[in-house]
């Protein structure tokens, strides 16, 4: 099962906890449907503060965040920048709040968010956040028709693995044409980049796209669960 875009609204939105979790999780998935012409939204949750980081730091994140942006494009960031792997200081409702009014201003038809039972805190937190403020019976006022969680490479399997918090895909997107691209504009992210070969290093990349490839007898692939779908 792929995911099957009809163009209703026109947009898709994904949730990404920290910059670069969009694109480890649903990168090349977001290229191909940019590449048709999809008005893509990035909900970008948490950012460096002063508190914990460096202006340097925070100004690299600034930078690299904008230029990914303009990469894939994406038509608008909306940038909640609550402070990064400390989201629980945040109460709930601030969060639910806010992807409600986001939701209800981009009118996305696909939502990718985080898994559910991913080893970070702020990860969990923002697919807590998720399921609130995209309940079954709010969809249909946002224009959403699929709600899917992504993998995101050392969050998602270096959590324990229990039969009900394994992250076990149904949908999958061939992703062979966008693969090359997906890893440049991973490189962006240069304080993310992981040496050979940790997880979040080039052939870490690659090597979990041709596990998922191979799933569905393809070269590269990236898998998602389907959380929930209303059809029409």
């Amino acid at each position: 099962m792929s995911i099957e875009y009809e163009g209703q609204t026109g947009n898709i939105l994904v949730i990404s906890p920290h910059p670069d979790d969009e694109t480890l999780g649903c990168g090349g998935t977001l290229l191909k449907y940019a590449s048709q012409g999809v008005k893509l939204h990035w909900l970008l949750v948490t950012a460096c503060d002063e508190n914990e980081y460096s202006t340097d730091a925070i100004r690299t994140q600034e930078t690299q965040v904008k230029q990914v942006k303009e990469a894939y494009p994406f038509k608008k960031l909306h940038w909640l920048k609550y402070p990064t792997t400390r989201l629980e200081e945040t109460p709930i409702t601030t969060p639910i709040e806010a992807f409600s009014s986001i939701a209800d201003e981009v009118k996305p038809e696909i939502v990718f968010i985080p898994w559910a039972h991913d080893v970070h805190s702020d990860h969990r937190l923002v697919a807590e956040a998720s399921a609130s403020a995209f309940k079954s019976f709010y969809m249909s006022r946002y224009g959403i028709r699929k709600i899917l969680a992504y993998e995101t490479l050392s969050e998602t399997e270096a959590s324990f693995q229990f039969r009900e918090t394994t992250f076990t895909p149904n949908v999958f997107e061939d992703i062979s044409t966008t693969i090359d691209r997906k890893i440049e504009l991973f490189r962006m992210y240069q304080t993310e980049v992981q040496p050979e070969p940790m997880p979040r290093s080039e052939s870490g990349i690659k090597a979990l796209a041709r596990y998922r490839g191979a799933t569905i007898n393809c070269k590269y692939a990236e898998a998602f669960i389907l959380l929930r779908e209303i059809s029409k």
